[in-house]
């Protein structure tokens, strides 16, 4: 499950930081943490 909410925040948070610093903005990588739900739709076929 992705953490959708904190993804909406982050995104803002870095929008605003690059149009309030214009040419200093450095960009970042931002990591966040998420979930993996195993059901059908991710498992592999299986093969008869």
């Amino acid at each position: 499950m992705q953490p959708a909410n904190e993804i909406g925040e982050t995104a803002a948070t870095l929008l605003l930081e690059q149009i309030v610093h214009k040419g200093n903005f450095v960009p970042k990588t931002v990591t966040l943490s998420g979930k993996l739900n195993v059901r059908a739709s991710s498992l592999k076929p299986q093969t008869p």
